[in-house]
């Protein structure tokens, strides 16, 4: 089985980007935002009507794109990265699921209002509630380093619909040569982002698949080692009364 992804006609530069806090950006990253909780094991009721309102904003007729304004970037080594990816139209997409890897490595997945990290991107990933709301599914990478440099896939599942992008992040080449990459925190970076025609094996697909489930797996876990402490924490403060 292949996925194949549709490619931008070609690169942009830009003089406004929401990739990056210093020099020119987007209007939107100047307003607060509000990262989503990482999975917990306690879900409250608003969490529960919240997704319940939202679920009626979604539409299974989507497509994924990398807006224009964020084909470059300057990044600082130990900073935060945005990895681009919109709904069009732009429809709400809290009820959705959405899954990032960096070529078949899981970076994390949210799913029932919360983000569930890869193992390798524990305290690193994170996506924007208030950005959701309005069709950015953007991935959020915290402690930017230059092995983050790659090829990041997208798929988001509506119902039955499901829909994928890749995403490139590339060092500039006529800026920094690859091969002089900045390793030092606070050390600067240009990046270039876009789409890429990819076509993933499906050897690649079922590792990221494997990978995913793997994430969710350690939840899952943790979930029924705490939900154990409870119930021992309960019997033995009955058997003490």
């Amino acid at each position: 089985m292949f996925f194949l992804v549709r490619i931008n006609p070609g690169l942009q530069s830009m003089s406004q980007s929401p990739m990056f806090p210093e020099g020119n950006e987007d209007k939107r990253t100047r307003e607060p935002t509000h990262k989503l909780p990482r999975h917990t094991s306690h879900q409250s009721e608003s969490d529960e009507k919240q997704r319940g309102n939202y679920s009626k904003s979604v539409s299974d007729d989507f497509q994924l794109v990398i807006p224009q304004t964020a084909q470059e970037a300057q990044i600082s080594i130990g900073s935060e990265i945005i990895v681009p990816c919109h709904l069009t139209p732009e429809i709400c997409a809290i009820a959705v699921q959405i899954k990032w890897f960096k070529e078949t490595d899981c970076v994390c997945i949210f799913k029932k209002g919360h983000v569930i990290e890869g193992r390798s991107y524990k305290d690193r990933a994170s996506l924007d509630t208030h950005e959701l709301e309005r069709g950015n599914v953007s991935l959020h990478l915290s402690n930017f380093s230059v092995s983050d440099v790659g090829d990041y896939y997208c798929q988001v599942i509506s119902g039955d619909r499901t829909q994928q992008i890749t995403v490139g992040v590339r060092i500039k080449p006529e800026v920094q040569p690859a091969s002089q990459s900045p390793t030092f925190q606070g050390q600067s970076i240009q990046l270039m982002l876009f789409e890429i025609d990819k076509i993933w094996t499906e050897v690649e697909t079922g590792k990221m698949h494997e990978s995913a489930l793997m994430s969710e797996m350690k939840v899952n876990s943790v979930q029924e080692l705490h939900q154990m402490m409870i119930r021992a924490y309960r019997e033995g403060c009955l058997n003490w009364s």
